[in-house]
């Protein structure tokens, strides 16, 4: 009787034990899945030629958030931001700053609205990708062009780059 009380109780640890190892091998899949969703969004947006601001090159792994330099402008970028587990994703224009914080002007409204629409090309040709990558891209929120302000972020010096201005832009397109 003893002899089958051992057996039971080993039976019991060894359960405990194989229990274990699962939930570890499952939280592990969880945890590539969520990095390879992440890398999905970066390299779909690098892609497009979206670059990280210095010193921001990856994703923060706990829901963070990353700023995205514009390939079309030294003035606007992206950011995202995460969820813990990656399942959403929210991205949004934002307009580097300076520094000194104002009020839009008229030709600031424009050019912001001017990116918006670039972005809104980009953001339809990264849902593309994702898509292609397997990925289910659903919208949660969508809102119209000019809608709101760009939210204003500091710009990083380090990560300036040459090209042209959104005014350089405007006046080769004839709307400045």
């Amino acid at each position: 009787e003893k002899a089958l009380q051992q057996k039971e109780a080993t039976r019991s640890q060894l359960q405990h034990w194989e229990a274990k190892v699962v939930r570890e091998v499952e939280n592990e899949k969880a945890r590539r899945q969520q990095h390879s969703k992440r890398q999905a969004v970066l390299h779909s947006l690098q892609s497009l030629g979206y670059r990280p601001q210095s010193g921001m090159e990856t994703f923060v792994v706990k829901g963070g958030q990353l700023i995205l330099e514009s390939p079309s402008s030294r003035d606007y970028g992206v950011e995202l931001v995460s969820d813990p587990d990656a399942g959403l994703v929210q991205t949004a224009l934002v307009r580097f700053s300076d520094g000194a914080s104002s009020s839009p002007t008229a030709d600031q409204r424009n050019r912001d609205k001017f990116q918006e629409e670039e972005w809104c090309q980009d953001h339809a040709a990264l849902l593309q990708k994702l898509q292609e990558l397997g990925l289910e891209t659903t919208f949660r929120l969508k809102t119209a062009v000019g809608e709101y302000s760009p939210k204003t972020v500091p710009r990083t010096v380090s990560s300036r780059r040459k090209g042209k201005t959104d005014r350089d832009k405007l006046k080769s397109r004839g709307l400045s």
